[in-house]
């Protein structure tokens, strides 16, 4: 180099490159390119590496360093103290729902990264608001009912339910609508709204299945991330969409995405403050519950024959969902355990027992934690 050494500050690193496959080399950062590409170009050719792949191998180690995972019993309770706050911000739809859900997936991000090789950053949590259909209670009570739509196995019921009534409509999900503040009408009076939740994992899997199924459709029609369509084996395709969602999160559909997200509000302006949360595993009982409350004369309703699953679209997802929970299963449960990290918030707002397999000791007492003094 011909630029003063004055200006240059060469720090020594510690490198092993497959690249240069050289034992453990004490290098400067000035001379590390040079020298490693002097002694073994024909290596790096083989190994298709160039200069840019050196340098991060000589920097890997360093760059991926990180604070230990805190798995003292000050650390669990932390994590069970943030969960709890979320849960009491998403079940009033209150602005800080996001930013406590965030606190918690820093936290769960770590032991995350013990079991798989997601991001080295917790992926961003999405910022969508779903579908909503909005209809009025037939019967004594005229309130106005909206339905968030979390994309459960009851959402097709809730669906044909609402069109039974009178005045329904379907607000179309934030992202398609600029508007979905103004449609919901929120602060007109007699306004009651509603969710059905599902087993977080239940739902995960049916997700995956309707876009595994639909991977002929839409294989060529995918962009970056999407490659593990193009697989033909169903389990090699399912490990391998496993591998991209812990490095991407839920960008392939927002059916994917923790229901909890789902309750932040798009501001303090435009809240949907949800009056009744039911579980799908329950449809009939809740439901009932809920309208005989809001003075509704209304029963729950099958979806119509076109809103129901062919026997054929039927298979193929049960194929899809048995590969997918076979490479959840596999090595030792890792993706598995994975998976109730990233919704452990789901699990604990929406009281669910945690799957078979997800018996980490550091998750079930930050579980049984969590549902200490909830006074929510």
């Amino acid at each position: 180099s011909h630029q003063n050494p004055a200006a240059i500050r060469c720090q020594p690193y510690k490198i092993f490159s497959p690249c240069c496959l050289s034992p453990m080399l004490m290098l400067n950062s000035c001379s590390f390119a040079i020298f490693c590409s002097s002694i073994s170009l024909p290596l790096i050719a083989a190994a298709s590496c160039d200069r840019s792949e050196l340098l991060q191998h000589a920097l890997g180690a360093a760059a991926q360093r990180r604070p230990a995972t805190n798995r003292t019993a000050a650390g669990l309770r932390d994590v069970a103290e943030h969960l709890r706050r979320a849960k009491r911000q998403c079940l009033r739809s209150s602005v800080e729902c996001l930013p406590a859900l965030k606190q918690v997936r820093f936290r769960a991000w770590f032991f995350l990264q013990d079991l798989v090789r997601p991001r080295k950053k917790s992926w961003p949590l999405l910022d969508l608001h779903p579908q909503v259909f909005h209809s009025r209670c037939t019967g004594l009570s005229k309130n106005r009912l909206l339905f968030l739509d979390l994309s459960t196995f009851a959402s097709a019921r809730a669906r044909a339910s609402f069109e039974a009534m009178s005045d329904f409509q379907l607000v179309k999900a934030f992202e398609d609508d600029v508007h979905w503040c103004e449609n919901l009408h929120l602060h007109e009076p007699e306004t009651r709204a509603f969710t059905f939740v599902q087993d977080p994992l239940d739902r995960f899997m049916a997700a995956y299945a309707d876009m595994d199924a639909d991977r002929v459709q839409d294989v060529d029609h995918r962009g970056h991330g999407y490659e593990f369509l193009h697989l033909e084996e169903s389990l090699e395709r399912a490990k391998a969409f496993l591998e991209t969602f812990v490095k991407f999160g839920d960008q392939f559909s927002s059916h994917m995405k923790p229901q909890s997200e789902h309750l932040a509000p798009v501001s303090g302006d435009c809240t949907l403050k949800l009056d009744f949360i039911g579980k799908s595993e329950r449809f009939e009982e809740d439901w009932m519950a809920f309208s005989q409350a809001q003075g509704c004369a209304s029963e729950s309703s099958e979806p119509r024959d076109s809103q129901l699953v062919s026997a054929a679209l039927g298979a193929k997802r049960s194929s899809s969902t048995a590969a997918l929970r076979a490479a959840l299963d596999a090595e030792n449960s890792a993706y598995l355990r994975a998976f109730c990290w990233i919704h452990l918030a789901d699990y604990v707002i929406f009281d669910y027992d945690l799957p078979k397999g997800c018996d980490e000791e550091e998750m079930l007492k930050i579980m049984a934690l969590a549902k200490q003094k909830d006074d929510i």
